[in-house]
């Protein structure tokens, strides 16, 4: 009888837990719900911020190269975003998003799932061939910052980032740095020089097209409700194929920018991922 009495006092706890959940899921996801926004805060003006992480009189030629790997459906990922924006108002960094796609079915309990509009499953693949390289390892997390190809640390620790762009700097230095000029014009025209041949046969021109700016108000999942401001989001990248790494200069033809989309170009190492130099492009005006 006692065992009975006990029993029923379980069954009621766990379907009371289970009645606070349910209600507890209506009020934080329900869509007919005001969403409350919250500012992911920016340094300033965005706009001024974001023009100058993408504008090439603003950087150095040996600039270190950020790439930083997130989601916008990842809770600790906004903060590591917050971060690269500060750091891409340095002139010795490079700073880019790549927005991975495996976050993109995650289902928060209270929140649902959020799909990341600016995710790729291109993305998700570089960033497993940096762990691979990098940590012999397939494993992978957000946010993970790769710092000129050859070092990788949290997206978030400011530190360990820091840190990271000093050795990038002096291994650099030993490698013996590739100024990268690209010019493009607006009808796709990219003409690009280089101040010196590659440092390795392997090296090959990647093309990054990316967005500037932009702002997005996350409506589900763990970010709900949360504004997040991005600067150079990368939406497109490839090896330039007919690129020869013994030649100093170098043209091709491109689809033409969007007015709020820019480019870069970077020589990076296709077996040890070790980036050589970079450069944001310029735009070039039609004789």
């Amino acid at each position: 009888m006692q065992c009975n009495k006990f029993a029923r006092k379980i069954i009621s706890y766990v379907v009371s837990i289970f009645i606070l959940i349910l209600i507890a899921t209506f009020i934080y996801a329900s869509p007919i719900l005001p969403i409350v926004t919250q500012n992911i805060e920016e340094k300033g003006d965005g706009l001024i911020a974001s023009n100058y992480a993408s504008d090439w009189t603003k950087k150095q030629n040996d600039a270190t190269v950020i790439e930083l790997f997130t989601s916008q459906s990842c809770s600790s990922c906004p903060r590591a975003e917050a971060l690269l924006r500060n750091l891409s108002q340095e002139s010795n960094t490079l700073t880019f998003e790549f927005h991975v796609d495996y976050w993109n079915d995650f289902s928060d309990i209270f929140a649902g799932t959020w799909k990341d509009p600016f995710s790729s499953n291109e993305a998700t693949l570089r960033q497993e061939k940096y762990n691979i390289t990098l940590r012999d390892s397939e494993r992978m997390y957000t946010p993970q910052a790769i710092i000129d190809g050859s070092f990788e640390t949290s997206g978030a620790n400011r530190p360990k980032i820091e840190k990271a762009i000093v050795n990038a700097i002096e291994k650099r230095k030993q490698s013996g740095n590739v100024a990268i000029i690209p010019l493009i014009s607006s009808n796709g025209e990219l003409n690009i020089t280089l101040n010196k041949i590659s440092p390795s046969k392997d090296a090959k021109l990647l093309l990054l097209r990316f967005f500037k700016r932009r702002e997005t108000i996350v409506k589900s999942g763990e970010n709900k409700g949360k504004k997040l401001a991005s600067y150079n989001i990368v939406s497109h990248w490839s090896f330039l194929k007919k690129w020869n790494s013994k030649v100093l200069t170098f043209k091709t033809h491109i689809p033409a920018l969007l007015q709020e989309e820019s480019c870069a170009v970077i020589m990076q190492d296709t077996k040890t991922l070790e980036i050589y130099g970079a450069g944001l492009c310029q735009k070039q005006e039609l004789i």
